[in-house]
């Protein structure tokens, strides 16, 4: 074979690879695999983030199903979890409360394999290490409240940015503690009843809320369709007029008044996040925004997100946004837990810590919020 022949032969495998019309095996599934998987674009990212893996209380794709719109590099074999990969709510690690807003918690003190880490929840009932004892005088308390990836879905404890932002802090000489109250699968809804009903059990003196998108996607009103369909009360009269002005009523299916009550995804996300700022202003404890991404799904959160940058201005609170922290690693899809799985790997923490880090030292007011007027000192 000339050269001319080898190349001919090069392009038109990669071409039938990419649009599926042969497998990448042998010698040129190596040599794809060197080269760029593009990051995902709104319609691939809904596809994926719609109904398919982070309706699951997490971001792991539905086993069997293979969606629809994704590029080459998103197969179904490469986005079914295997047998072996459960959900959250498939393990023992949650509490079921037929009676709860929440729908539900993590199990204090359990303890479990998760996503190829150790989850270990611990006494208060959050996956992350002890926290202290509430005292005066004690290391100024500042609570983060997000999803899966906030929660640290995969990795280690001492592995998650919000523990690895809380050692460099402390080794900058702040006296500070974050305490992690993240819950892999909660959408807004439940991220304003963590910021009511949480913050002051835990003694928090400051908030970081998370705005992911779990709490942006076409389906951000599951919690709320799935409190109705289940026949829980939704609890804030704001949600049961929104449900009663969508038209929803007993006998729908989850889907339908899931349908009826997507137009409103708008109010609501204004709704819960201007509520959950009065009252941490209320309670007198400073708060702050992050936008968090998974890695390769950067630009379909960044448009999502646009449209509440009115809001954003309006509520006068620090906003972090952190899009750029995977932009170091060309192909994104290597920092995935695996294939099927888009939760941050281990180096995908590191790197959203550093971009975090990097706010706290430039931002004065990010500075406000978790220092209050401490001063460091040298240990």
């Amino acid at each position: 074979m000339n050269r001319r022949d080898l190349i001919a032969s090069v392009v038109s495998i990669t071409v039938m690879v990419l649009l599926g019309l042969a497998p990448a095996t042998g010698w040129y599934g190596s040599f794809l695999a060197r080269l760029h998987v593009p990051s995902m674009n709104t319609h691939e990212a809904d596809a994926v983030t719609a109904g398919y893996y982070e309706d699951l209380l997490d971001a792991t794709a539905v086993r069997g199903s293979t969606p629809t719109g994704l590029t080459s590099s998103m197969s179904a074999s490469r986005t079914r979890p295997p047998a072996d990969w459960p959900r959250l709510h498939e393990t023992e690690g949650v509490v079921w409360d037929p009676d709860s807003y929440q729908r539900f918690t993590l199990r204090p003190g359990s303890t479990l394999d998760y996503k190829g880490a150790p989850l270990d929840v611990n006494a208060d009932g959050y996956r992350d290490r002890a926290f202290s004892p509430i005292e005066e005088g004690g290391p100024r308390r500042v609570a983060i409240i997000g999803a899966s990836i906030t929660m640290g879905s995969g990795v280690p404890v001492d592995s998650t940015f919000e523990n690895l932002l809380e050692d460099a802090l402390r080794e900058r000489g702040h006296d500070i503690e974050l305490l992690n109250l993240a819950v892999a699968g909660y959408r807004g809804t439940q991220l304003v009843d963590m910021v009511l009903e949480a913050t002051r059990p835990v003694g928090a003196d400051a908030i970081l809320l998370v705005v992911n998108d779990l709490t942006v996607n076409p389906r951000a009103m599951l919690h709320l369709a799935r409190l109705l369909s289940e026949g829980r009360d939704p609890k804030y009269p704001f949600l049961a007029g929104i449900a009663e002005r969508a038209g929803v009523v007993e006998g729908m299916s989850e889907e339908e008044m899931l349908d009826r009550l997507q137009p409103y995804n708008d109010e609501v996300n204004e709704w819960w996040l201007t509520t959950a700022v009065h009252h941490a202003r209320e309670q007198g404890m400073p708060i702050a925004l992050l936008v968090v991404p998974q890695p390769g799904t950067v630009e379909p959160l960044r448009k999502r997100v646009k449209p509440l940058h009115a809001l954003f201005a309006s509520l006068d609170v620090p906003v972090i946004s952190l899009y750029r922290s995977y932009d170091v690693v060309r192909d994104q899809s290597t920092l995935w837990l695996r294939p099927w799985d888009r939760h941050p790997t281990v180096e995908g923490h590191e790197l959203l810590h550093r971009a975090l880090l990097g706010a706290v030292e430039k931002r004065a007011d990010l500075q406000e919020v978790l220092f209050g007027r401490e001063q460091t000192h040298d240990d």
